[in-house]
């Protein structure tokens, strides 16, 4: 991944960070930070998190409704629940060289682990990575072109969640 795309990667953390934060109440309308590397300029209106700096801008839209299939590039598992409290939302973001979208929701399962992982494995083959200890994890990851998606399966303490992401860019 280009220098750039990993800015935009923490960049989009930091927004998905600060939307958590303005959803609770806490934020204000705009606010400049000075750095020596620069000026940076979070704004919020509503639900919405605006990040300038002198390398190009991010908007993130706290994800009240869970994103389409469609636009996050893969199923949902069925009966899942979305977990509007885990931070997840859309970003895009504009740069000098490329712009983009980020997309992230995560969702309850009500299901076992390993009823959700195998409805996966139906869908999108085996996955590239297990973890199983006192976490049990399984991540598929897909790359087409400009376009990734990660599907992560989760279970802790029995609790069974389901995260989605996709990035794209131009």
């Amino acid at each position: 991944m280009r220098k750039i795309g990993r800015l935009w990667v923490a960049l989009f953390l930091m927004v998905m960070a600060l939307m958590l934060w303005a959803a609770s109440g806490c934020g204000k309308k705009e606010t400049t930070i000075k750095t020596p590397e620069g000026e940076v300029t979070v704004g919020e209106k509503g639900d919405e998190i605006t990040i300038k700096t002198g390398e190009g801008e991010v908007t993130s839209k706290l994800g009240k409704k869970p994103p389409s299939e469609e636009e996050l590039g893969v199923p949902v598992y069925p009966n899942a629940e979305y977990d509007p409290e885990a931070g997840g939302g859309i970003a895009t973001y504009q740069g000098e060289e490329e712009k983009g979208t980020f997309i992230v929701a995560t969702y309850s399962v009500g299901s076992s682990f390993d009823e959700v992982v195998s409805w996966y494995k139906q869908k999108l083959g085996d996955p590239t990575g297990t973890f199983i200890a006192e976490i049990k994890q399984a991540t598929w990851f897909k790359q087409e072109g400009n376009d990734s998606i990660t599907v992560v399966v989760q279970e802790e303490k029995g609790k069974v969640t389901l995260t989605i992401n996709r990035t794209s860019s131009q």
